[in-house]
């Protein structure tokens, strides 16, 4: 696990394949990452900003605007900004001001931001500078910690995207802690995911630290980070671009992406949001249920996901017509890797804890429409009697 200390700025570092991504980190420390941007002796900056960061940060743009000229993007962080029109219209604002080769893109927020910052870093004349500056638990310990970079469709989740490497990663551990407990919630699905999919022996200490009211101590909170980096390089060092081992990162995402994609449409009667990370949630459960009808996760591990999402307050029931549902499924981002028939679907399933169920080189299984079908059902008998906690 990383060590932290006040005031100082730390380093680590996110390795995947060949590539080596410096990830900074510290508490109240925007100085020193100020210092470290001038060492990239930049012209220009573009900044992508999430607007509440900003709201709660107003000198951040005009701090940064006294030492380089700045263009500056302040979007909302929903997944409806994240698409062709914005990123067409960020891009052509950058050239207009005079963003050039040796400019640097930064990201200043959630994993939206990233993904549309890293879109267009790597578009603008085939590439330039991108530094992450992440200020959710989820960006920090997941998004930004991969080569993707991606925006939606109109059918689905990141069909749309490249591989582009970031120059850094910056983390100031301060941002976290100001973080509303939905979001708090949502990056700590994806942390309940790597332990179950990936390092199921970190899954006793996350229990021991794991709480409904979600108060983390700056320790425990880069704990969770170095875990997540840890977890992320294990099964993308020989797989950067995520097109092998890697696949298992999409664990609970089927169902997950569809749940999500299907909760942001416009026009729908469906008046509850949901988060990247409880959609992710419940899709994992959605795949444990399959696990488990196909012979292979044991019923304590079933329970062990519903455990590990309780603990930290996430939804675990889902009340949806599955004939809706599935017209998103049919869209996921995971097809061609496997060749299937008429109402199959690829996922990525467990045999047990930490070891998905392989088909060749690709963790990834087919299963029959008729599964998911199944597990939409238990997912609401099961739960008849649990409370399902607001967000």
């Amino acid at each position: 696990m990383l060590n932290m200390k006040k005031n100082k700025l730390m380093q680590t570092s996110f390795d995947t394949g060949e590539i080596s991504v410096p990830y900074y980190y510290g508490y109240d420390c925007l100085d020193s990452f100020v210092h470290l941007i001038n060492g990239y002796d930049p012209d220009r900056l573009l900044l992508v900003i999430d607007r509440a960061v900003n709201d709660l940060n107003p000198n951040l743009i005009g701090s940064l605007s006294k030492i380089w000229p700045v263009s500056s993007v302040i979007l909302q962080p929903d997944e409806k900004v994240k698409n062709i029109a914005t990123l067409s219209k960020i891009a052509e604002d950058g050239i207009k001001a005079g963003i050039s080769r040796k400019s640097i893109v930064i990201a200043i927020g959630g994993g939206v931001i990233g993904n549309i910052a890293g879109m267009v870093a790597g578009l603008l004349y085939r590439g330039i500078s991108l530094i992450h500056f992440p200020t959710t638990l989820m960006s920090a310990s997941d998004s930004v910690l991969s080569l993707k970079q991606a925006i939606n469709s109109t059918k689905g989740k990141n069909h749309l995207g490249i591989f582009y490497t970031p120059k850094a990663i910056c983390l100031d551990i301060s941002f976290l802690q100001t973080l509303p407990k939905i979001q708090m919630r949502c990056g700590l699905c994806e942390i309940v995911k790597n332990c179950l999919a990936i390092s199921p022996e970190n899954i006793s200490w996350f229990k021991d630290i794991a709480n409904p009211n979600l108060n983390f101590s700056e320790q425990e909170l880069i704990d969770l980070v170095s875990m997540a980096i840890e977890d992320k390089s294990k099964v993308t060092f020989d797989d950067p671009y995520e097109r092998g081992r890697g696949i298992v990162l999409e664990y609970g995402h089927t169902v997950g992406h569809a749940i999500e994609t299907l909760f942001t449409q416009e026009n729908r009667d469906i008046k509850r949001f949901i988060t990247h990370g409880e959609a992710i949630g419940l899709g994992m459960l959605y795949a444990a249920h399959i696990s488990a009808d196909l012979g292979y996760l044991s019923p304590e591990e079933v329970d062990m996901h519903y455990e590990l999402l309780t603990a930290i307050g996430a939804q675990t029931l889902i009340d949806l017509d599955f004939n809706v549902l599935k017209s998103y499924i049919n869209f996921d981002n995971k097809r061609g890797y496997l060749s299937f028939g008429k109402g199959q679907i690829a996922m990525v399933l467990l045999e047990r804890l930490g070891k998905p169920l392989n088909t060749g080189q690709y963790p990834l299984r087919l299963v029959d429409i008729d599964y998911l079908v199944r597990a939409n059902k238990k997912l609401s008998k099961l739960n008849e009697s649990k409370s399902m906690v607001g967000v």
